[in-house]
């Protein structure tokens, strides 16, 4: 009996990383199901249609999900992602790779019991998701995220192994060839030894995947772990974080949900038997309400920071940074070196008295939808000098001083800048006095005079202390390659921006700065169209100046 020739034998099957359309994970018709069928149900309950018509439009909606399933195609060229989709409107969309902001990975609690992952893809210059595969293999969408993201264009996923042979000694995370860069802002590899609150991790050193590989198969992670946030930790940051903002969503909706004759009628009721607030009695009553808001504020803001970066992890290999985050949905979000502009720590006045930060990274071209406000975040909260550390890891700048050495030590503002915020506390307090005066004399129990002047000390205590902690948080230095900025006193921002991603450099003036002769240095960097970029608040106008011209120098010479 003779074997069939050569060219009878099947066909080796093919995979979308070697161009082959390949349609989504077939559970993908119950996410999508879940998903318009839900809000099909809750209009049918709302209108109160009648049950033949809800039938009809869940069949119809079954029917499009299917279709739109069985037309939906996506694969690989050497430097393009092709998406194919669509019914009546058919559409492919191709999104270059060189073009590719991040890829993210998220999994939902329904994801996470169909056993499949959800890969987002964002581009430069789009308003939001540009790709969406919304169901795929775990192991293919790690590939795929570590392939789209890498610097070579080949069409072959990236390795998802490191070799034996490429390893080094036992217990030790030093990669082959570390003198390779890995796209950071300087172009070195990252050298970071973590202090002993990440864990016993050893010394680390990055450098690239040792090459391309055809297989996708499931793969241990080559990416170490450089923070992990503890649930402790994540309580602490909710008490800290001032997320009060959640408890007036809750409202919104409560007052949206409830029938207004109710909460109107009931609201009525207890502001009639409420006492009046300018009488000691009315007083107490209201420090108890505001009280009961901030509690329930800050139970709001610990249940939403657990929830959102619950087992946040940050992790790192030649390329890119990973953060996993989330309890119910899990994010696996990616800030590839390339892409970071700069770095902000953020130290609230709480914060700042407990020794705590957060650092958040500056990413150009991240789309500025406002899905998730947790995607440029590299670590939630963490002790002051670890943060800082990590910042100039990942920023590019080299260890100074000892492991637990905290914030730099920052050139302050000139007096005239003091000068100008002690002026303004003082308008302030005269104008909220006078306020408080002409508006609530007549009505007031006590003594109008005695209150508005205790009230006016009061006022002009805290602004005094607010303008000589904005002008203390005020500072600024440049290490030849790298600047750092720093401003705020409720919220205090360092920045530190790497020389060589600066895009504009601005001077500007209002007329106050130019009647005190200060002026604000700008320094423009590529990022999304929310936000601000860092600044100089406050400088000389002489020192301003002087300052943007030396940049501007470096910035032509390539940052050196």
């Amino acid at each position: 009996m003779t074997s069939p020739p050569d060219d009878a034998a099947p066909e080796r099957a093919r995979s979308p990383f070697e161009g082959d359309p390949t349609r989504l994970d077939p559970l993908a018709l119950v996410i999508w199901t879940w998903r318009g069928a839900f809000s099909l149900l809750v209009l049918i309950v709302v209108t109160g249609w009648m049950p033949q018509v809800g039938a009809a439009l869940l069949g119809l909606t079954l029917v499009g999900i299917i279709l739109r399933w069985m037309r939906f195609r996506w694969h690989l060229e050497p430097d393009a992602v092709v998406i194919n989709e669509g019914i009546l409107i058919r559409k492919r969309r191709v999104i270059r790779r060189d073009r590719i902001q991040t890829v993210d990975l998220e999994r939902t609690l329904l994801h996470r019991i169909l056993g499949v992952t959800e890969v987002r893809i964002e581009a430069i210059g789009a308003q939001g998701t540009e790709g969406s595969l919304v169901a795929v293999d775990p192991s293919t969408a790690d590939a795929l995220r570590r392939t789209l993201l890498s610097r070579s264009t080949a069409r072959t996923p990236v390795q998802p192994t490191v070799p034996a042979e490429s390893a080094g000694p036992a217990g030790s995370s030093e990669l082959a060839d570390p003198s390779r860069p890995h796209g950071r802002p300087d172009g070195e590899p990252l050298a970071l030894a973590p202090p002993p609150a990440l864990g016993p991790h050893p010394t680390l050193v990055l450098a690239p995947n040792p090459g391309p590989a055809v297989a996708i198969e499931a793969a241990p992670d080559p990416m170490t772990e450089l923070a992990h946030a503890p649930p402790e930790r994540l309580v602490l940051a909710g008490l800290t974080g001032g997320r009060v903002g959640i408890a007036a969503a809750l409202a919104g909706f409560f007052f949206q949900v409830v029938p207004d004759e109710l909460w109107i009628g009931r609201l009525g009721t207890l502001i009639e038997q409420a006492p009046d607030p300018t009488t000691w009695v009315g007083m107490r009553v209201l420090v108890v309400m505001v009280v009961f808001a901030l509690l329930a504020g800050f139970f709001l803001s610990v249940v939403a920071t657990v929830f959102a970066y619950w087992d946040f992890t940050l992790s790192a290999d030649d390329e890119m940074l990973a953060v996993r985050r989330g309890l119910l949905t899990e994010h696996r979000d990616t800030v590839p070196f390339r892409r970071i502009q700069a770095v902000r720590i953020e130290e609230n006045l709480v914060r700042r008295l407990l020794g705590l930060a957060s650092l958040r990274a500056v990413v150009a071209g991240r789309a500025g939808t406002g899905r998730d406000e947790g995607t440029d975040y590299l670590l939630p909260i963490g002790r002051r000098a670890e943060v800082h550390r990590l910042a100039r890891a990942v920023i590019g700048l080299p260890e100074e001083g000892t492991p637990e050495q905290g914030p730099p030590h920052l050139h302050p503002m000139p007096p005239r800048a003091r000068r100008r915020r002690w002026t303004r506390a003082l308008l302030a307090t005269g104008a909220i006095t006078a306020a408080t005066w002409f508006l609530l004399a007549p009505e007031m129990a006590l003594d109008p005079r005695t209150t508005t002047l205790v009230f006016g000390g009061v006022v002009l205590v805290l602004a005094g202390l607010l303008a000589e902690g904005a002008w203390r948080g005020l500072g600024w230095d440049d290490l030849g390659t790298h600047a750092i900025v720093r401003e705020g006193v409720v919220n205090r921002v360092t920045t530190l921006v790497p020389v060589n991603r600066l895009q504009v450099l601005e001077t500007s003036q209002n007329p106050f700065q130019r009647i005190a002769g200060l002026a604000t240095l700008h320094l423009r960097v590529a990022r999304p169209l929310m936000g601000t970029s860092p600044r100089a608040l406050d400088l000389s106008l002489e020192g301003a100046e002087d300052w943007r011209e030396e940049l501007a120098t470096r910035v032509a010479s390539g940052g050196r």
